[in-house]
């Protein structure tokens, strides 16, 4: 799982689907699950390290973090 390719984001949040022409912007937290995924990490193990990052209720941070990937597959951002 990754992003697409043609993803160009920046450091002040800001992103652009080269494939699609969609462009959006993004808080620190997403900011941070993306740079993840573009380092290859699993949803799993993205869970671990925002878990261990921020003072967060597991089950919301689960319900988060579906919701995201949710928006992710919509937007056609995600491979896999």
């Amino acid at each position: 799982m990754g992003l697409t390719s043609g993803m160009i984001i920046n450091e002040s949040g800001y992103v652009f689907n080269t494939l699609t022409g969609e462009s959006f912007s993004i808080n620190q937290t997403a900011k941070t699950v993306l740079s993840l995924l573009e380092q290859g990490r699993s949803k799993s193990e993205i869970y671990q390290q925002l878990l261990a990052e921020y003072e967060v209720d597991g089950s919301s941070l689960e319900a988060d973090l579906d919701d995201f990937f949710y928006l992710l597959r919509k937007f056609r951002m995600l491979e896999g």
